[in-house]
């Protein structure tokens, strides 16, 4: 199943654990030692107006727009958090695929073979400058069993998804607003549009100065965004800030924990190997 990343609830009583590859979360009774519930977390549909996609590598322009595919989360980190008297999960939605000896499940749009009748447009959709260079599974799709694709399935949520630990349910993502302010800072990198956008790989959430904040990790921009997620069915943006290259873990350190005793967030960043330290209640 593929576990990746581990929550533990704020009475230790319970462990979140991100299966990325399988597109869930397990929820694991410390006490007894097994495995309570699984929770699937389907996928983010790329057709609606909230959850556009920049697909293509090839196009010469970044334009987050809709197209006729589904996106599976496959989150890599996960933070738990309560507010307001609820408990919640945060979830990085990187993206990975399967590959094994023998079977790679990743392959490129224009190499799948669409459903005729469910994509009448196949060859103008297949072009490199739509979704031809898109990333996507050749696990799913076949619906009916034919042969051909009747669904496209794309590997990665390219946002940080909010749950509700107790039940599982999708309370907030963030992705449109998440990728959009990165295009407006000028740090989008086109040339990841193929494949896994922003690449939200790493998260925490913490309490700075009485607000909830989410600190996302977000590897192809080297950068780390602020949400603010005291209400956590609307998050509101705080900030941008730069990190070293490929940040790859995020750490809040508490005031009482800390050496100077304010309040610390530590961003380990593979692509430089650099661990850098920021001070997040001067946002």
């Amino acid at each position: 199943i593929e576990p990746e990343y581990i929550a533990i609830s704020a009475d230790s009583k319970k462990a979140y654990v991100t299966l990325q590859e399988n597109n869930g979360v397990a929820e694991v009774d410390i006490v007894s030692g097994s495995i309570t519930k699984i929770n699937p977390l389907g996928t983010r549909d790329i057709s609606l107006a909230e959850n556009p996609f920049d697909v293509s590598d090839k196009d010469n322009k970044i334009l987050l727009s809709n197209w006729p595919i589904k996106a599976f989360y496959l989150p890599d980190a996960i933070s738990f958090f309560s507010t307001g008297g609820t408990s919640y999960l945060a979830l990085a939605n990187e993206g990975d695929t399967r590959a094994w000896k023998g079977y790679d499940e990743e392959v490129r749009v224009k190499s799948l073979k669409l459903d005729p009748t469910k994509f009448p447009t196949a060859a103008t959709l297949q072009l490199d400058g739509n979704l031809g260079r898109l990333t996507a599974t050749k696990a799913y799709g076949d619906t009916d069993g034919d042969g051909d694709y009747d669904e496209i399935y794309a590997t990665g949520g390219r946002s940080l998804s909010i749950l509700n630990a107790g039940t599982g349910a999708l309370v907030a993502n963030i992705g449109k607003d998440l990728e959009q302010h990165v295009i407006d800072a000028g740090k989008y990198d086109d040339e990841r549009s193929d494949n896994k956008g922003v690449e939200v790989e790493g998260v925490t959430v913490a309490q700075v100065n009485g607000k909830m904040l989410a600190f996302i990790g977000l590897e192809r921009v080297d950068m780390v965004a602020v949400y603010d997620v005291t209400t956590s069915a609307a998050p509101k943006f705080v900030q941008l800030f730069s990190t070293g290259d490929a940040p790859e873990g995020v750490l809040f350190v508490k005031p009482k924990d800390s050496p100077n005793g304010r309040s610390l967030l530590i961003v380990a960043s593979e692509g430089d190997g650099t661990v850098k330290f920021f001070q997040p209640n001067k946002i």
